[in-house]
C-alpha cells in the first residue's frame, strides 16, 4: 500500500478509537471490551463462540477456493469483508441475548469502521483513475530505452509535443488488473511535473494467456498525492507515439541524452 493508504487507516482508526470510547462514557458500556479490535471479546453463550469458529473456517475455505480460481484478484484487504461479517454477527448476538448491556452499539460502530476501510481501499485506492494533466503542469517528457550496450534518452519539453501525449493518456483504456502475460518492455516514459511528482508509463509486449497473439499495453504508475496507484492501460494514440519514439531511438548510437522533435502520428 501507498503511503497515503496508511494515514487513510490511521486517520479512521483514531475515529473509531475516540467514537467507541465517548460512547462508552455516554451510555456506561464496559470500556474493557470497547476496543474489541485490540482486547479479547467474551461471547455471549457457547453457541454465539461456535458459531464464530464456523464462520472463520468457512471464511477460510472460501478465500481458499477464490485464490485458486483467480489469485491475481486476491487482495489482502479482503480480511475487512470477513470483519465487517464477523462484526455485524457479533452485534446480532449481543442485541439479541444482552441488550441491556448495550455492547451491541461497539459491535456495528466496528463494523461499520472495517466496511469503510474496505470500500475505500478497493473503490478509491485501487480503482483506474484516468491521467489527466495539462501542458502547463508538465516539466518535460523523458523516453528512455536500456540494452546491454547502454540506453538512449529522448526528452521532449515543446508543450505542443507534449499536448498529443497527455490527450492520450487522458483518453486511454484504463484497467485495475489485465490477464496478461508480459514479455520485455521495449520503453520507459517518464512525466516530470513542475510540482516534483513523477508518472512512469511502461510498454509492454504481451501475449493474453488465452491466445497466442501480441498485443501493446502500458503499466502506469502515479504518485499522485489523492490517489496513488498502478494502473494497466491501452490506447492505441499512445501506441503509434512510443513506436515512433522506438523507431527514432534505435537510430541514435548507444551515449548522450539528446532531444527529438517527435511529432504526433496521425492515424
Amino acid at each position: 500500500m501507498h503511503t497515503i493508504q496508511y494515514l487513510f487507516l490511521v486517520f479512521l482508526s483514531l475515529i473509531y478509537l475516540v467514537t467507541a470510547w465517548l460512547i462508552s462514557k455516554k451510555l456506561n458500556i464496559e470500556t474493557k471490551i470497547e476496543t474489541k479490535i485490540l482486547s479479547r471479546y467474551k461471547h455471549v453463550n457457547e453457541i454465539h463462540k461456535e458459531a464464530e469458529i464456523y464462520l472463520l473456517v468457512a471464511w477460510i475455505i472460501s478465500l481458499f477456493i477464490f485464490f485458486v480460481i483467480n489469485p491475481a484478484a486476491f487482495k489482502v484487504y479482503f480480511i475487512f469483508v470477513w470483519l465487517t461479517v464477523l462484526y455485524i454477527f457479533r452485534a446480532y448476538m449481543e442485541w439479541k441475548f444482552e441488550k441491556r448491556l448495550k455492547r451491541h452499539i461497539l459491535s456495528i460502530l466496528a463494523a461499520g469502521f472495517f466496511l469503510i476501510i474496505f470500500l475505500g481501499i478497493e473503490f478509491v485506492f485501487t480503482n483506474p483513475v484516468p491521467v489527466k494533466l495539462k501542458t502547463d503542469q508538465v516539466k518535460e517528457i523523458t523516453l528512455e530505452h536500456y540494452s546491454d550496450e547502454g540506453s538512449n534518452t529522448i526528452t521532449i519539453t515543446d508543450k505542443e509535443l507534449i499536448k498529443p501525449i497527455l490527450s492520450a493518456l487522458s483518453d486511454g483504456q484504463y484497467h485495475q488488473k489485465i490477464d496478461t502475460h508480459p514479455i520485455t518492455p521495449r520503453l520507459e516514459m517518464i512525466i516530470r511535473l513542475k510540482n516534483g511528482k513523477e508518472i512512469v508509463i511502461e510498454e509492454f509486449i504481451t501475449r493474453p494467456l488465452s491466445s497466442g497473439d501480441r498485443s501493446v499495453i502500458f503499466k502506469v504508475h502515479t504518485e499522485r498525492i489523492f490517489y496513488p496507484r498502478d494502473m494497466m492501460m491501452f490506447s492505441q494514440e499512445l501506441e503509434l507515439i512510443f513506436e515512433d519514439s522506438w523507431n527514432r531511438i534505435r537510430q541514435v548510437p548507444i551515449g548522450p541524452v539528446i532531444t527529438s522533435n517527435i511529432k504526433r502520428i496521425k492515424d
